[in-house]
Parts: structure tokens; C-alpha cells; sequence
């Protein structure tokens, strides 16, 4: 499995896909990837017994990542992709990768600690370029309506450029900048 995500991953980064069919083509590869993950949870279920799979918090904690994998493709299947922000729960299985690399668990975190600090500086620098360049440009020109995502305050601005970095969404900002 771990084998595939990068060349998934790379893949799916070099289809240039927009709109409608690249909603379509994220709740499909999400759909996949939530049964590959059920289905490695039923095999590893199936290999040790449910009392010895129990034992271990790590599988636990597994099974609840899955689960709510689950939950999340059955409520944007129902509402229609209104409840994304349930992937980020996903991001939890990588603890447990962290937790068995025992490079990583003797590595200094000032370094990452520094990249933080040097990733929320070039947030707030593009989300100053966005306030100066787009500021009062992202409305609908028929409604008059403000978008969501808009470079109208600082605070907008910041969290439009965080949307953008972590690709949610980022092709709809793309095409109303375009647009203009």
C-alpha cells in the first residue's frame, strides 16, 4: 500500500483536471482509497482475532481512523461534498508511522519547528500579494455576490491562501482570478 500512495499521489497530481469533473475524480480516488483501507482493515482483523487486534491501542486507534474514513465518504456521498473536513482525521495514520521510525522519533524538532515558522511567513507574505492584487475582485459580476474565498481582509486573504497551498477547492480562486 505505502508503495503505491507516491505514484498515486504523482498521478494524480499530473492530470489536469477542472471543476465539476475534478470533484468527480477526488470523490473517486477518495472512495478507493477508503475501501483499499477497509479491506486492509478487515485483512489485518481476519490475520490476528478480534481479542488479539483489540489488545493493541495502535490498531485501535487504526480502526477508528478507517471508520471515520467511512463516515465521511457515506455523509459527502449524502450531502454532496459538504463534510470534507473529516480527511484530515486521515492525516492522524501518519502518527503511527512516525511512532515506528526511530529516526524520526530521535530527530530534533527545532528544525520543524523552524519550517513552520518559515511556512506561516510566506502565508502571511502571499496573503499580503493577494490583498494588494485581488482585493474587492472576487465577485460575482451578475449577483454582485462576494465569493467564499476572497483577498478582501487579512484574514480572508490568509485563509484563501491556506486553501490554495492544501489544493481544497483551489481551482474555483483559480478561475474567478482568472476571470478578472
Amino acid at each position: 500500500m505505502i508503495v503505491w500512495l507516491p505514484l498515486i499521489t504523482a498521478a494524480r497530481s499530473s492530470i489536469v483536471i477542472t471543476g465539476r469533473e475534478w470533484g468527480l475524480f477526488i470523490r473517486a480516488t477518495n472512495g478507493i482509497f477508503s475501501a483499499l483501507h477497509v479491506l486492509e482493515m478487515g485483512i489485518t482483523i481476519a490475520g490476528v482475532g478480534w481479542k488479539v487486534f483489540a489488545i493493541r491501542r495502535r490498531r485501535v486507534f487504526d480502526l477508528a481512523v478507517v471508520l471515520v474514513g467511512v463516515l465521511e465518504v457515506i455523509l459527502v456521498e449524502s450531502l454532496g461534498g459538504r463534510v470534507t473536513a473529516l480527511r484530515a482525521v486521515r492525516v492522524l495514520r501518519l502518527i503511527k508511522l512516525v511512532r515506528q521510525w526511530r529516526v524520526l522519533a530521535r530527530m530534533d524538532l527545532a528544525p520543524v519547528a523552524h519550517f513552520g515558522v518559515l511556512l506561516c511567513l510566506f502565508v502571511l507574505i502571499y496573503a499580503v500579494l493577494g490583498l494588494q492584487f485581488f482585493a474587492g475582485k472576487m465577485t460575482d459580476p451578475s449577483s454582485g455576490v462576494r465569493y467564499r474565498s476572497n483577498f478582501d481582509s487579512i484574514g480572508w486573504s490568509i485563509l484563501t491562501v491556506f486553501q490554495i497551498i492544501t489544493t481544497e477547492e483551489w481551482y474555483s480562486v483559480r478561475v474567478v482570478i482568472i476571470s478578472r
